[in-house]
């Protein structure tokens, strides 16, 4: 079996071109089989199958409580559609043979009025909301830093970058979702929302780079700085031990995610995905605080 990863950065607005994206990659002959589980979520698992070809995908915008998910898969699977994942709890992806392939709404005005109460009721509105309250107080406790000197030496400037792009991503988010709550449907379809779209998945993407490069960029500049590597066994600190668990959780946290995103039902995967996941914050916050 031949599995390929693809990045899956698609919200409650983007639905229309997560299923593009999937029937695109169904022509080419990749079945999709699972989005990441776990911590890493915005990725996308595809399998070379000859079956994909002939399959076709849709995705339902919904928030369900667990007693009605079995009502709600067994009315698609009525239609035709069989339930194959759900991306962070919001996008249903169903799949049907292209043949039996029946649209999940008959009109657009019960698909608009769904939409338009899952850009609110889904919860991704809040959620930015809070997450950007938390940047802005990150922000206005990093201005306060006294000694900018001493604090540039410990990556200031990489943690104030990285908070200032975090806040840019989320005020996009929330003012697209803004805006289609207010203007709805019409900006959803003309050219200025589908580049709303775009620019929110490029954002999202430039933000997960970033991240990723300034955590590197800064640990590895302390470590050059300060001497970080003990001289002989005896001169190993907490922090030292802690460190090499945060590297070490990356290859765990990778592994537990592919497994899981095969085998969501084996509970060992889950258990080893919290222990990774336990490890790199562990790691995460030792580190910083031995750098700050």
């Amino acid at each position: 079996m031949k599995h390929i990863f693809r990045s899956f950065n698609f919200g409650t607005l983007e639905y229309k071109e997560a299923e593009s994206f999937l029937n695109q990659m169904a022509e080419k002959g990749y079945e999709f089989k699972s989005t990441g589980k776990g911590w890493l979520r915005n990725i996308a698992i595809f399998e070379k199958s000859e079956r994909a070809k002939k399959m076709k995908y849709v995705i339902d915008v919904a928030k369900r409580t667990e007693w009605e998910k079995s009502e709600y898969y067994q009315f698609y699977k009525d239609s035709g559609w069989e339930k194959v994942d759900c991306f962070n709890k919001r996008l249903y992806i169903f799949a049907a043979q292209k043949d039996n392939a029946v649209p999940l709404y008959t009109d657009d005005a019960s698909e608009r009025n769904m939409l338009r109460k899952a850009v609110v009721n889904n919860g991704e509105l809040l959620n930015h909301s809070f997450q950007l309250l938390c940047m802005l107080i990150i922000l206005k406790a990093l201005f306060f830093i006294k000694n900018r000197e001493e604090a540039l030496y410990y990556g200031f400037y990489a943690t104030l970058f990285l908070c200032c792009l975090t806040g840019v991503y989320y005020v996009l988010h929330i003012t697209a979702k803004l805006i289609y709550r207010v203007s709805g449907w019409q900006v959803n379809s003309n050219a200025i929302g589908k580049k709303m779209a775009q620019l929110l998945r490029v954002s999202c993407d430039l933000f997960g780079s970033a991240f990723l490069a300034s955590l590197v960029l800064a640990a590895f500049y302390v470590i050059w700085k300060r001497g970080f590597f003990p001289n002989s066994f005896g001169e190993i600190s907490l922090e030292f031990v802690q460190t090499l668990i945060f590297i070490g959780s990356v290859p765990v946290i990778l592994v537990t995610t592919y497994l899981l995103a095969l085998h969501p039902e084996r509970e060992q995967l889950k258990v080893l995905n919290y222990i990774g996941a336990f490890m790199f914050f562990w790691g995460l916050i030792g580190f910083f605080s031995y750098i700050l």
